[in-house]
């Protein structure tokens, strides 16, 4: 689920498109140009035909296509979908890894590690952990080894521990 961005769209998308005065009132001058980006619109949502384009432009726009869950935890962490997670971008000074790694800490962490548990009945948070990198993973898509793929769940884990202790007072 990715309900919680429109995307930030790059190049000719996020150009708007030029015409001259006296093409303004022409209702078919930018025809072609909006056509052109139709096709790169396509492009940017992978959609491989018009109805998922228009399904991943509802999804983005539509409020009637977002989803919430009826969850008090979700509502705290102020997520439409419960598992979107913010991204840190790019590498962090003094951080070994790739430097991308789901932005979570504190009690944001610990609500979401406890709402997985609960969504998914799972049974430690060593579990949640891992499920909460494996969507993420799945959800945007960067590629990474399986070395990084445990250096990303260990960093989660970590950063609950130093959540959990935060919070109480250790």
């Amino acid at each position: 689920m990715r309900n919680e961005r429109p995307a930030k769209f790059t190049g000719e998308l996020a150009k708007p498109i030029s015409l001259r005065l006296e093409e303004l009132h022409e209702p078919l001058a930018a025809l072609p140009e909006r056509m052109k980006k139709l096709d790169l619109l396509k492009k940017h949502y992978g959609a491989t035909d018009w109805a998922m384009l228009a399904y991943e432009l509802a999804v983005d726009l539509v409020p009637g296509f977002q989803i919430v869950y009826d969850d008090p935890l979700a509502a705290e962490l102020n997520r439409t979908a419960g598992l979107d997670l913010p991204l840190s971008g790019g590498v962090k000074a003094g951080r070994k890894g790739t430097g991308q790694c789901p932005e979570l800490s504190g009690n944001r962490l610990i609500l979401m590690v406890d709402m997985t548990r609960r969504l998914f009945k799972l049974k430690s948070n060593a579990a949640a952990c891992k499920m909460i990198v494996d969507t993420w993973i799945e959800v945007k898509g960067p590629k990474i080894s399986r070395k990084e793929h445990d250096s990303l769940v260990a960093t989660i884990k970590r950063r609950l521990t130093e959540a959990k202790a935060h919070q109480s007072g250790v």
